[in-house]
């Protein structure tokens, strides 16, 4: 009986376990899904504009960044992604632009330029990672057009912003980089949210710890007899 419910508890663990990795939350909301060129823009001129508003909680989320591939990384089907499937980015013909970034939130609001390069892919600044450390977010991943491709462990360039849960506002501002190059498309905004089991997860270990106590008193019964 004693094997049974140790047996059972490993189970429930394991269950507790996987609702908190079902739990957690990598949500991607769309920016821009259109090709936008930047042709006959002035270089540094503002060619489109894209805002988005999301609740931000920083207490419970891992890392903020903005995504040019085709979907939600690993997984996606864009030729230029990132070759490991655990970072997030691409460069190739089509983002050699670069963005002015605003982010306002409950205590204000920041603007940097990010995802800069020298028309050869070489990249400098700030890149994708808008929140999070560079231990705690993914590595972004940008494919020179004709310099090499870069794997780049960063930080959030906004970190200092996000010092309380509201509403925060992200505010695109696509700008061309030079005479020759071309827009941006695919854009997506990724929130890593930290998975907080819920009610019925912690009923369940709770649970299990119960039937292990069971099984000891009845061994210490057991004994005693």
């Amino acid at each position: 009986m004693n094997a049974f419910l140790a047996r059972a508890l490993i189970v429930l663990f394991a269950c507790f376990l996987l609702s908190r990795a079902a739990l957690a939350a990598l949500t991607s909301t769309l920016v821009a899904t259109q090709y936008l060129p930047s042709f006959a823009v002035a270089s540094g001129a503002e060619y489109a504009f894209k805002s988005v508003s999301l609740y931000i909680n920083p207490a419970t989320t891992n890392w903020i960044a903005w995504s040019d591939s085709f979907g939600t990384p690993p997984g996606t089907a864009d030729p230029y992604a990132c070759p490991t499937g655990t970072c997030i980015g691409r460069h190739g013909f089509g983002t050699d632009d670069f963005i002015r970034m605003t982010i306002s939130g409950p205590t204000g609001s920041s603007t940097l330029n990010i995802d800069n390069n020298d028309g050869t892919g070489n990249y400098y600044g700030p890149q994708m990672i808008l929140f999070g450390t560079a231990a705690g977010a993914p590595d972004v991943y940008r494919r020179g057009i004709y310099g090499p491709s870069y794997l780049i462990n960063e930080g959030g360039a906004f970190n200092a912003l996000f010092a309380s849960a509201g509403t925060y506002t992200f505010d695109f501002s696509f700008r061309n980089m030079h005479s020759s190059s071309a827009g941006h498309t695919n854009i997506f905004l990724l929130v890593d949210v930290i998975p907080v089991p819920e009610p019925e997860s912690w009923l369940l270990l709770l649970g299990g710890f119960g039937l292990l106590g069971l099984a000891r008193r009845r061994t210490a019964a057991s004994c005693a007899d």
